[in-house]
């Protein structure tokens, strides 16, 4: 990925995003981060993640608009464009 757009979310925090691809994940704390396209449909369920990782997940959002919720006391900065 050359570039992207920076969401930071808090502990726990929910997001909508726009655009059509989901690429990364910066966790600064642990817990699990799940992604859902516009319908409801979940594409990563409770995918767990430690500080410090930075996990791609590079996938086609239907309808260009998705929504990144973070659970388990995760925070961090999500990447998409």
């Amino acid at each position: 990925m050359k570039h992207g757009n920076p969401i930071t979310l808090g502990a726990n925090g929910t997001a909508t995003f726009s655009g059509s691809c989901f690429c990364r994940f910066l966790c600064t704390v642990a817990g699990t981060i799940t992604i859902t396209d516009q319908k409801g449909n979940t594409l990563v369920n409770a995918f767990p993640v430690a500080a410090g990782d930075w996990p791609e997940f590079y996938m086609y959002v239907q309808g260009r608009q998705g929504t990144i919720t973070l659970g388990g006391g995760a925070a961090g900065t999500a990447i998409v464009s």
